[in-house]
């Protein structure tokens, strides 16, 4: 999704308020997706620790240890560089969630607009002038847009 779908046509109101729904999903999708890879990352790092905790207890002298204590495992794993490439994988996932998780609230404020726009269009804040001269009173946007398809098809 792009940040220009968060952006309101305030002229296209029912359009607006017929995809936000939509729109709204999709970015729920997004972050479920990246909540689950980010969760499945961390589990294969806990289970890949393990493992090479188990291993390092079985066989010290393969990693340059002469006496296993738990302070010796920790730090061995934590040295690992495999398991320093997934930490960093998790780190940018991690990320992705974050901005989705962002993405789905800046759609919930998408929604409070909307609703607001409604109602200042149900108040008649945008409407047009009706008091005075009607040759005076300037003309709100149906009445350029009138204008403007008129004046465009005498000059076609």
């Amino acid at each position: 999704m792009a940040t220009s779908d968060l952006t309101i046509d305030k002229y296209g109101l029912e359009d607006e308020l017929l995809l936000q729904p939509s729109r709204f999903m999709e970015a729920c999708g997004c972050y479920t997706a990246a909540s689950e890879q980010l969760s499945m990352l961390e589990l294969a790092l806990k289970s890949a620790e393990a493992k090479l905790a188990l291993e390092i207890r079985a066989s010290p002298e393969n990693f340059g240890i002469d006496k296993v204590t738990n302070d010796v495992v920790r730090e061995t794993v934590q040295l690992d560089d495999e398991l320093d490439h997934m930490r960093k994988g998790i780190i940018a996932v991690a990320r992705v969630e974050s901005d989705a998780r962002n993405l789905m609230e800046a759609f919930r404020h998408r929604k409070s607009a909307l609703e607001s726009l409604c109602q200042l269009y149900r108040m008649q804040y945008y409407s047009d002038p009706t008091g005075g001269d009607p040759e005076l009173r300037p003309t709100g946007v149906k009445g350029r847009m009138k204008k403007h398809i008129a004046d465009h098809n005498q000059e076609g």
